[in-house]
């Protein structure tokens, strides 16, 4: 890999842009130091680093951190032409470095098993990657022991790396395909109490839930179906007339 053209980790680069080329290469783009330094601090294969002649040959202190910890794992770092950067960053300015990082595709057994006995954050639906992101930040925070995200958008989509800010690289995920209702099953079955974020029949979210939680945030247009076997329906009170 060290050996390639700046052209083609480019033009690869590009292809991961769109999810058919996520899906056809199993891989995704981290962008900026930053979070190229959390994919390394988590042990996050890389496969290759672009950057710009700029970082190359004048890096800022922090890319220059970054790249001496590249070279002292092994990945290839290559630079490209200014412009090139500008134009795969689309001129977003978090460092001018872009790593190619495998997608570890992970089994929904497998991650409920490593989360078992500990609350877990479901995603349903969830559409906006810069949403995932945040989602993912924020259940990193409050302690899940994994994310599960049923249908809408994946979760190496570039933007949602980018919004988890390095989370994603912490909390065990998982991307299903699944009916709503098998998850709940499967879930309940496994010891998870389904607890669902809706604004209907639902009670003001208790000070404390207790016992291994599943989590639901619907998507942001539709939410969660009504109709699922919840243990638990919760809102957070807020003003009225807001969506």
């Amino acid at each position: 890999m060290a050996a390639m053209k700046w052209q083609d980790c480019a033009g690869l680069l590009r292809q991961l842009r769109k999810a058919g080329g996520r899906r056809a290469h199993g891989a995704t783009v981290a962008e900026g130091w930053r979070l190229i330094e959390r994919a390394l601090a988590a042990g996050q294969p890389i496969t290759f680093v672009l950057m710009s002649e700029r970082a190359m040959s004048k890096p800022t202190t922090d890319e220059a951190r970054v790249v001496q910890r590249l070279a002292k794992t092994g990945v290839p770092t290559i630079a490209a032409p200014d412009a090139t950067i500008r134009e795969l960053t689309g001129g977003r300015s978090f460092g001018d470095l872009l790593a190619l990082l495998p997608i570890d595709a992970r089994g929904l057994e497998s991650v409920l098993r490593q989360a078992s006995g500990r609350s877990v954050l479901v995603g349903y639906d969830v559409l906006d990657p810069g949403n995932l992101g945040a989602l993912t930040r924020t259940a990193h925070a409050l302690g899940a022991a994994a994310v599960i995200w049923v249908r809408g958008t994946h979760p190496m989509h570039p933007k949602a790396l980018r919004s988890s800010m390095g989370s994603c690289f912490r909390v065990p995920w998982v991307h299903v395909s699944l009916p709503c209702d098998e998850v709940v099953g499967l879930l309940g079955a496994g010891g998870w109490r389904n607890v669902a974020t809706l604004t209907k029949r639902s009670q003001p979210l208790p000070d404390r839930i207790t016992g291994p939680c599943a989590v639901w945030m619907g998507s942001e247009a539709h939410g969660l179906p009504e109709d699922a076997a919840w243990d638990l329906r919760v809102r957070i009170p807020m003003a009225p007339d807001i969506d």
